[in-house]
């Protein structure tokens, strides 16, 4: 009779108090860890979201200009902190006219601290890169900056091609 109270005994299973506490105590340890890195991580998420924006549209306007033999300006405004693609109106080997406004954007509908930091194209600190009717392009970068200081230098070469640097802290 009393080897039956035994097993009983030995069969409960749960917790009790002392473990379901250090279970607790382990989960908050571990949160307030995690959640700095993981508020950075959503960050630099959003700046890398928008860099791979402008790059999108970098690309998709060199592939414009050479298939409708025109060609493409992207103007970038650092004060504004927004960026304008235009579209030649006339024909020719210069255009005098670009009078179609395909699309403004600001790298902030990601995230409302990503600001345009710095932007050169041409050697010189100028703000348009002109996309030509056989796909090359006005050389130069554009630096995106977000509120952790983190930085995407988006680097256009002569032949359209972007490449990123990144810098996340």
């Amino acid at each position: 009779m009393f080897d039956d109270i035994d097993l009983l005994r030995k069969k409960q299973h749960g917790l009790n108090l002392i473990e379901t506490v250090l279970v607790i105590a382990i989960v908050a340890i571990l949160c307030t860890i995690a959640i700095p890195h993981l508020t950075h991580f959503i960050v630099n998420r959003d700046l890398k979201n928008a860099a791979r924006d402008i790059v999108g549209d970098i690309f998709e306007i060199k592939h414009r200009a050479l298939s409708e033999n025109t060609k493409y300006r992207m103007k970038f405004d650092s004060v504004m902190n927004n960026y304008e693609i235009w579209r030649c109106g006339n024909s020719g080997p210069i255009c005098n006219n670009y009078s179609d406004l395909i699309v403004s954007k600001s790298p902030s509908s990601f995230k409302r601290d990503i600001t345009i930091h710095d932007v050169a194209f041409g050697g010189s600190p100028g703000h348009t890169s002109t996309f030509q009717t056989r796909g090359t392009a006005t050389p130069g970068h554009i630096i995106l900056k977000n509120g952790l200081e983190s930085t995407a230098t988006i680097k256009v070469n002569i032949s359209g091609r972007t490449y990123v640097d990144w810098k996340l802290r």
